[in-house]
């Protein structure tokens, strides 16, 4: 029941406010583009794509621009995409063979000047509801995609309130306003992760909610963690109390995590590793984890590094009937 109550870690986004749109987000500006390239009738921005061989697409998909590489093609292939920020170490995409099949290679319309922030832990129903605010602190109205992730790092339909079932949409906010939106209590449980890209202005936080029948709703603020990272720490303390993490791999490559807990002492007590597919996640509770049993009873930091590619974390902590999120650091 409590690690169910762990594992089963809350929800994101949606509702009313000003504007969540699923139409495509349609960059402005000159292609500059070499090579045979078709992009489904939609404009492209400073698109800079070279290659030799056989065909090759890159379509819009709200806010994502995806490069598709035909099998039979040869040669190979670099986009750089201005203010379109694929995820690290994918901005050179790499060579390909002949015998390959169709391979797909996706980056977020950040803007600019936007960074790729994620919640590392999405779900809705069985208990769970999630909230997601954003609010336009400037002078100018924003647009700000959001995707929604599953576990496996496919695409995850959520049923937003107001707005119907959608795997990604743009957030539309006008100068000052605030938009909030909700993935609601339901039968059956879902997770994943979400992955936005916040223009310089916008803030943004989420708010997870348990019910369960025959006492109070239990909330608790979570913060967005950044994408770009490859190290972070948390505090624990599961002296009376259990750490839960939620582990986003936000890179479109495999990496390998590596826990290492320390106690309240300084003394190393355990480490582990966690493999993560590209743009998976996966939530356990830390002590749980191979190696890390030394941890029960004990309060003190745990950190956690990729070797390539980029780590998000999520912090939980639950009492009782009680839970919390643990600011978490990124660096």
């Amino acid at each position: 029941m409590f690690q169910r109550f762990v594992l089963t870690s809350v929800v994101f986004f949606i509702a009313c406010g000003v504007a969540f749109s699923q139409l495509p987000v349609t960059p402005t500006g000159d292609p500059q583009v070499s090579g045979k390239v078709s992009s489904e009738g939609q404009p492209l921005s400073n698109v800079t794509i070279s290659f030799s061989g056989g065909p090759q697409a890159v379509t819009d998909s709200s806010g994502r621009y995806t490069v598709r590489v035909k099998k039979n093609y040869t040669g190979s292939v670099s986009a750089f995409l201005a203010g379109f920020s694929f995820a690290p170490a994918a901005r050179t995409l790499r060579d390909l063979n002949a015998d390959l099949a169709d391979q797909d290679f996706t980056g977020i319309n950040s803007g600019n000047s936007a960074t790729l922030f994620a919640l590392p832990q999405l779900a809705f129903g069985d208990g769970w509801y999630t909230a997601l605010y954003f609010s336009n602190t400037t002078n100018s109205a924003v647009s700000v995609p959001v995707n929604f992730i599953g576990d496996n790092g496919a695409p995850l339909s959520v049923p937003l309130i107001g707005f119907g079932s959608a795997f990604h949409g743009t957030v539309n906010l006008n100068p000052g306003s605030t938009v909030v939106l909700e993935a609601p209590n339901m039968e059956g449980l879902a997770q994943g992760w979400v992955e936005t890209a916040l223009p310089p202005g916008v803030v943004c936080y989420a708010v997870f909610r348990l019910s369960r029948q025959g006492r109070a709703d239990q909330e608790a603020v979570v913060p967005l963690t950044p994408e770009s990272s490859q190290a972070a720490d948390l505090i624990y303390d599961d002296t009376s109390l259990t750490t839960a993490v939620s582990l986003v791999n936000p890179s479109s490559q495999q990496v390998v995590v590596t826990v290492v807990v320390y106690g309240s002492d300084g003394a190393q007590i355990g480490s582990s590793q966690v493999t993560l597919a590209a743009r998976s996640k996966q939530a356990v509770v830390l002590k749980s984890l191979p190696g890390l049993a030394d941890a029960v009873g004990k309060r003190g930091w745990a950190a956690f590094s990729v070797p390539n590619g980029a780590i998000s974390v999520l912090g939980l902590r639950f009492g009782g009937e009680a839970f919390t999120s643990i600011p978490v650091t990124h660096r």
